[in-house]
């Protein structure tokens, strides 16, 4: 839970390694939230406007995985 940087060259690399597959800058907290599948491939970046859409596409990403 420490602060880390999330933009520019000096980016935490989980950071960097998440933006390579969705581009752009963090603009302020809680600006980026992403899903990650269980094979570990980004599936998604959102805004915290767009949480019902992460909910969705949670749900369907456990129906997939047997997980549900």
């Amino acid at each position: 839970m420490a602060k880390v940087v999330v933009n520019g060259e000096q980016a935490d690399a989980v950071w960097r390694w998440l933006k390579t597959f969705y581009p752009g800058d963090v603009e302020w907290n809680f600006d980026a939230l992403f899903l990650v599948d269980q094979t570990g491939e980004p599936v998604g970046r959102y805004t915290a406007r767009e949480l019902p859409r992460v909910e969705a596409d949670l749900k369907y990403l456990l129906t997939q995985s047997g997980s549900e």
